[in-house]
């Protein structure tokens, strides 16, 4: 059957609250964006409408870099917010190119079930609780009788005495048989709801033709709560957000979205100076892209050999020590105060904050602890900062290694060393190597730890960690004692990077990262007998 499908994403997402600036419908489920699932669901053949309205060009950008070759109208409606916007609005903007029966759906409805070719009029019912921000279905043999939209219970039971537990909803998904019966109503109903042109005034219409219900299996992914819900039950292992950018895996093409536009310039230019890094093929405003590295994650290896090599090939390629760059090193130096001292401690004030907290003692896995103010004074600050200068990648942890044929690939490297794009420290290197050893990103996407917090300021948390991980561990430490650097340093700076990232990662994550940086601080500061 010859057919089109419509897809509104014109609206702003404003239910997202302060998850990204990013468009809803490009918000990432198991490393692809919604609107991406939601196309792979139709035939390859099918031509594709999407209407278009608040960040636009984000996807635009996004499905050219996807789909090059896909055909895909893009109409842009200009009507998207305030009053008389909606998706009646959004959806009777691409009328012009819907002359023949089409599937609609909104760009936040994901559904597990096969979706039909609209052979007769249809629409995609689920359960839900509260009907106020739904359109709600009465039906009689599984054919719609009568719609109604966005209303309390109390409308319901009142009005309608309907005293339901649940409500059948429209998810947002119909297939049109009779295009030019819905667009004749769609047209000529102006009605608003709640401010807004909805696609019920189309749909009423349909009626006296018949419109059978059909029941679907429905995520929702419109709001923050919901979105995640959707990636916790659809995603075997829970990818890491980062606040701000996003990560997608289109068949062999990996593209990298960030809300900073000024991040993606850096990025771009800092890949020059990356040894082995992919070639950005592409970027724009807020995407890049470059081909899939084939390989396996230096985190999936188990051989101590490879990680040696890893070691050889940094220090050949990055850990050079260079004289040219002694230049920098006062400079430098001044930028590790605020990278390391200045920066954490202004990460744990927003980690306080955040908990309404305060700094104080803790019992910590049966250790007392002291209150952070008190290790921060035990440092020396001056030798922390004082920087040796390297050509460097920035977050080198072993799930940013690629491993493949007995060479190394680097991804996902840092755009600068707070304002340097060029030089950084190499015990910054070290340091986030070191402690993504001990803490990996695999163990939390699995859930493999628990914390345990009381009113009495008693701790107890774990995770699980991987054998292969701490061998290398041990391998790194060995490298650091025999070129001469500091495992000192290294040890505070890894305790330092936990504590100053907690603020940025989700509940109950942070917690861990806060308290074990905070036990691992005291244990190094015991370690080298400071306290």
């Amino acid at each position: 059957m010859k057919y089109k499908v419509c897809i509104l994403a014109a609206g702003s997402g404003s239910r997202l609250n302060n998850l990204s600036k990013i468009h809803k419908s490009l918000l990432p489920i198991n490393e692809r964006a919604i609107i991406s699932s939601i196309i792979e669901q139709f035939d390859k053949t099918i031509e594709i409408v999407i209407a278009i309205g608040s960040k636009h060009q984000q996807i635009q950008e996004y499905l050219r870099f996807a789909y090059p070759k896909k055909k895909i109208k893009f109409v842009r409606v200009k009507n998207y917010a305030g009053i008389g916007s909606g998706p009646g609005r959004s959806l009777l903007s691409c009328k012009k190119y819907l002359n023949c029966p089409f599937i609609f759906t909104s760009c936040d409805t994901l559904v597990k079930n096969k979706i039909h070719p609209p052979k007769l009029n249809w629409i995609g019912v689920d359960k839900v609780e509260d009907p106020e921000d739904y359109l709600i279905v009465h039906k009689s043999k599984n054919e719609l009788i009568n719609l109604v939209d966005k209303k309390k219970k109390t409308y319901f039971r009142k009005q309608l005495k309907d005293f339901s537990k649940k409500f059948d909803a429209f998810i947002g998904l119909a297939g049109i048989k009779d295009y030019k019966i819905f667009w004749k109503n769609l047209s000529q109903d102006n009605k608003l709801i709640k401010k807004e042109y909805q696609v019920s005034n189309g749909l009423k219409g349909l009626i006296k033709k018949k419109i059978q219900l059909k029941k679907f299996q429905w995520l929702d992914t419109g709001n923050q709560k919901n979105y995640l819900n959707a990636k916790k039950s659809l995603e075997k292992n829970q990818n890491l957000i980062k606040e701000g950018q996003f990560f997608y895996r289109e068949k062999d093409v990996i593209l990298k979205y960030f809300d900073d536009k000024e991040l993606i310039k850096n990025l771009v230019y800092r890949s020059k100076f990356i040894k082995n890094s992919p070639k950005i093929k592409k970027n724009c405003h807020n995407f890049f892209v470059y081909d899939y590295q084939k390989g396996r994650l230096l985190s999936e290896t188990n051989n101590n050999k490879i990680f040696k090599n890893f070691l050889e090939f940094m220090k050949l390629n990055f850990w050079k020590i260079n004289k040219t760059f002694n230049y920098e090193k006062v400079r430098l130096n001044n930028y590790c105060k605020f990278f390391y001292e200045i920066k954490t401690k202004e990460r744990v004030k927003k980690y306080f904050k955040e908990y309404n907290d305060i700094d104080k003692e803790h019992i910590i896995n049966g250790i007392k602890v002291p209150k952070l103010k008190k290790l921060f004074s035990l440092i020396d600050w001056k030798e922390l900062n004082n920087a040796i200068p390297v050509t460097f990648h920035g977050d080198l942890q072993p799930e940013n290694i690629i491993y493949n044929k007995n060479k190394f690939y680097l991804i996902d490297w840092r755009d600068q060393f707070f304002k340097n794009k060029v030089i950084g420290d190499i015990y910054y290197e070290f340091s986030k190597l070191h402690h993504a050893l001990v803490l990996s990103n695999r163990v939390i996407r699995e859930n493999a730890y628990f914390v345990k917090e009381d009113k009495k300021k008693t701790i107890n948390y774990y995770f699980k960690k991987r054998k292969n991980l701490l061998n290398y561990k041990h391998e790194l430490e060995d490298y650091i004692k025999k070129n001469d650097y500091s495992l000192k340093k290294v040890e505070l700076f890894s305790a330092l990077i936990y504590l100053n990232i907690a603020a940025l990662h989700h509940y109950p994550y942070n917690k861990l990262l806060f308290f074990h940086g905070k036990l691992t601080l005291y244990k190094v500061l015991l370690k080298y007998k400071v306290i």
